[in-house]
């Protein structure tokens, strides 16, 4: 209106009179004003004030954020509180804007995700009770094989609140490839600490096997996985950095849950589990990795 005011005389006389405090907002004889204002300028009014006919309904009210994606909950929170502040009278107030839709979509979006992780694990846990019941004739050591995947998942929601890593449909995709990765380390340990126990090795000796062997060669792939995906921190772009951030975080998690958390439950395991059919020797030899 300032800006129309500026070059039109006429409008700038009756946006002043509607002033009554000297701040430079119209406060009385709004209609007055918004009649004024289409007849000084119809094109720049319709950008703002919204009209049927001679019924005014709408004003789009506009402003610069100095925030990223990671501020986007706190910022969508504060617009929320301007528009219910702006609220009365008949009038209703709705924030728009990328981050109120990214917030609104997010929320729809992210309960979905974590209802088909929860129907993952679930399906992930019942398929390693059945695998490792038919490999290696327990099914409960695949259920073990299975507990530390949430535990990854929590971490890396963990690390990502640590790190200030936001919550973005990206990234809320991205922890599927968490349970991906828990899955392929814990599997490969606990394959092979059943192996040991088959060819007539103690618990503590396959367990040796297991972390030095196999957890050696999962040291190696995560290693030059992880910083592959640890130069993409390096891109300016945020997302992109959120992305190379949480796979490089959910590697070595999962790296370190393989091999520091899951040789302590396959200990556990193979003392109170009546019965264990592993520890029979097999005359057949163990692959090596």
């Amino acid at each position: 209106m300032h800006a129309v005011a500026a070059r039109n005389d006429s409008f700038a006389a009756v946006l002043e009179d509607a002033d009554t405090d000297g701040n430079g907002v119209p406060d009385r004889n709004l209609e007055r004003v918004y009649d004024a204002f289409y007849a000084a300028d119809s094109e720049v009014a319709s950008r703002v004030v919204g009209r049927d006919g001679d019924e005014y309904e709408s004003l789009l009210v506009t402003l610069s954020l100095d925030a990223d994606y990671a501020d986007a909950d706190s910022v969508v929170s504060q617009l929320a509180d301007g528009a219910d502040r702006m609220e009365g009278d008949d009038r209703t107030a709705t924030v728009t804007g990328s981050f109120a839709i990214n917030e609104a979509v997010l929320d729809e979006v992210v309960g979905g995700i974590l209802s088909t992780m929860v129907l993952a694990l679930a399906a992930i846990v019942l398929t390693l009770a059945a695998v490792f019941r038919y490999m290696h004739g327990s099914a409960t050591l695949g259920l073990v094989v299975s507990v530390p995947i949430a535990l990854v998942l929590g971490l890396v929601i963990g690390g990502m609140y640590l790190l200030s890593i936001p919550l973005t449909l990206l990234t809320a995709l991205l922890m599927s490839l968490v349970i991906g990765l828990g899955v392929d380390y814990n599997i490969h340990v606990g394959d092979r600490f059943a192996d040991e126990r088959r060819a007539g090795a103690g618990t503590f000796e396959a367990l040796d096997a297991a972390v030095t062997g196999t957890g050696g060669a999962l040291l190696g792939s995560t290693l030059t996985s992880a910083g592959a995906f640890a130069t993409i921190t390096l891109v300016p772009h945020p997302q992109l950095r959120s992305f190379g951030a949480i796979v490089v975080i959910a590697m070595t998690t999962a790296f370190a849950v393989s091999v520091l958390v899951l040789p302590s439950m396959l200990a556990l395991w193979d003392r109170y589990v009546p019965a264990s059919v592993v520890t029979t020797a097999d005359p057949t030899p163990v692959p090596q990795d």
